[in-house]
């Protein structure tokens, strides 16, 4: 007897008769040099598919490395081809999703001799722009634009000066 495996999709040839998918047990008479005839019973066996997949969600911007391919937002599908213990081939089929980055713009108005602190730094009429990058509740980043726009002070003058206030008394500007 002859008990043997091949891969999926694969043959075998034995003395000349081809065994696959289609054709797995045979019988076959052999002769030797001395005239005895010998009886070979053969059995195939196809070994199952191999194939795995990787579904996974990734930050924007991310990629994960696999057998060599970069996969993420530019590139989020594929198929890669290993070689299993068995010698067969193996294929796994790979899907990325990308989660956007969350960015958002916080636009204010402050007087010139207020400031204003996010994330540790400080924004007064030195320092009216910046960005700010914070975690969000998913693990990727969230990027807040901040915008501070100043008011000027108003100045205010008066011709006053020959005029006597007295305590309790106003004055109309």
């Amino acid at each position: 007897n002859l008990d043997t495996s091949i891969c999926n999709g694969s043959s075998i040839t034995i003395n000349g008769i081809t065994y696959n998918s289609n054709n797995l047990t045979g019988t076959q008479f052999l002769s030797s040099i001395s005239g005895c005839d010998s009886t070979v019973n053969i059995t195939v066996t196809e070994d199952p598919l191999l194939f795995s997949v990787i579904d996974t969600i990734i930050c924007n911007n991310d990629s994960i490395l696999i057998n060599g391919i970069n996969y993420g937002t530019n590139n989020p599908s594929g198929q890669e081809f290993f070689v299993a213990p068995n010698g067969c081939d193996s294929t796994v089929y790979i899907t990325i999703t990308s989660i956007p980055t969350a960015s958002f713009s916080l636009d204010t108005t402050l007087c010139t001799n207020e400031s204003l602190i996010i994330n540790g730094t400080i924004y007064d009429i030195n320092n009216s722009a910046g960005q700010e990058i914070f975690t969000a509740s998913n693990g990727c980043d969230s990027t807040v634009v901040i915008n501070v726009t100043f008011n000027q002070q108003p100045t205010v003058t008066s011709n006053f000066s020959d005029t006597t206030i007295c305590e309790d008394d106003t004055i109309t500007l």
